[in-house]
């Protein structure tokens, strides 16, 4: 039984020496010669420990959270939490002890993390656009501001820019939601990509026009097609594509590019810039959620930091994966892997 435990398990006596060590404590804390017989002070250094083994064989049962330094099987220390249980042995044990029970908790702590990152976040991203819309609306207010049709103009225009903001952070927020608890209502059928492509720069032509950009577009062979559904995958095209648009364009000749190849049962799906690039240190980073590459300048890009992170999750939903590749100065290529359609499917269709 103990055996079987996904908690590790630690007993002692009264002089500190191991009675018994499961399975699952020994992988938790790669502990690589035997522990039994041994002292605790051999087998945990932690003053944490120590203390509560203290505690229970002073007659006393606590439940506390620790956090011990763990080698990993890299040999390298990594910090992990606990909840520790310890209590005395029972009193009709034949040798007086301690028993100690360690319930990792590493992953609930790292989505509490996640969770008030993201609660902190969503605050800030809100409450940028709900500022500037109070403070036009407060100057509206003001006594004689409405007889100046030039600032009413101007001021009803930064409030209409920043509530359509709200309305897509709001949006977008809700996708991923749907994405993450699998509630996407995907509808999976055949997609053309070039169809798919050809749909999502119609879309954007005035933004390209803004930038002065080329949209290319080299699917081959040209009747390739994806499993997917055909909403989400518009989204895919149209954020790599916006995302590239507003950070990835640079020199005098901008472009972004749509590519895609068969790759065996895949599709992978490609959106090119000729941009700045993107840091190594920050590209395992771009796909979560308000993730920003340039801090200082980002936001001012319009946009509601969760695009890709919107991708990564359609990727996912499909069974499939988003990846990056990109150098310094030399522009960025996000990739999409999609499920090919099956070529039955093809010729049933046709």
């Amino acid at each position: 039984i103990l055996e079987s435990l996904t908690e590790g398990v630690l007993a002692v006596d009264a002089a500190r020496t191991v009675l018994l060590a499961n399975g699952r404590l020994k992988e938790m804390f790669d502990l690589r010669a035997p522990a039994v017989g041994r002292s605790l002070h051999e087998t945990f250094r932690a003053p944490e420990v120590r203390a509560a083994v203290e505690a229970a064989l002073g007659g006393e049962a606590s439940v506390r959270p620790i956090t011990l330094d763990v080698r990993g099987a890299d040999g390298r220390y990594t910090p992990k939490h606990f909840d520790l249980a310890a209590a005395p042995l029972a009193a009709a044990a034949a040798t007086p002890g301690a028993v100690l029970v360690f319930h990792d908790v590493t992953a609930l702590r790292r989505l509490e993390t996640v969770r008030r990152e993201f609660v902190a976040n969503v605050s800030h991203e809100l409450r940028t656009p709900l500022t500037l819309v109070r403070g036009h609306l407060e100057t509206l207010l003001d006594e004689g501001a409405l007889d100046d049709r030039a600032l009413v103009e101007s001021s009803l225009g930064v409030m209409h820019k920043h509530s359509l903001r709200l309305g897509a952070l709001v949006d977008d927020l809700l996708t991923i939601s749907r994405l993450e608890h699998g509630r996407g209502g995907l509808e999976p059928g055949r997609v053309l990509l070039g169809e798919a492509a050809a749909r999502v720069l119609e879309r954007l032509e005035p933004a390209l026009r803004e930038k002065g950009a080329d949209g290319e577009v080299d699917i081959a062979p040209a009747g390739l097609a994806v499993r997917a559904d055909p909403h989400r995958l518009d989204q895919v095209l149209f954020n790599l594509l916006d995302n590239a648009l507003r950070h990835g364009v640079a020199g005098t000749a901008p472009r972004v590019r749509i590519e895609a190849r068969r790759e065996e049962d895949w599709v992978r799906l490609t959106v090119a810039d000729n941009g700045p690039g993107i840091p190594a240190s920050d590209q395992a980073h771009v796909w979560e959620r308000f993730y920003r590459v340039h801090k200082d300048r980002s936001r001012d890009a319009g946009g509601t930091g969760l695009g890709l992170s919107i991708v990564k999750h359609i990727a996912l939903a499909h069974g499939g994966r988003a990846g990056l590749e990109s150098e310094l100065g030399h522009g960025a290529r996000f990739h999409v892997w999609l499920p090919a359609a099956e070529e039955a499917e093809v010729r049933n269709e046709t």
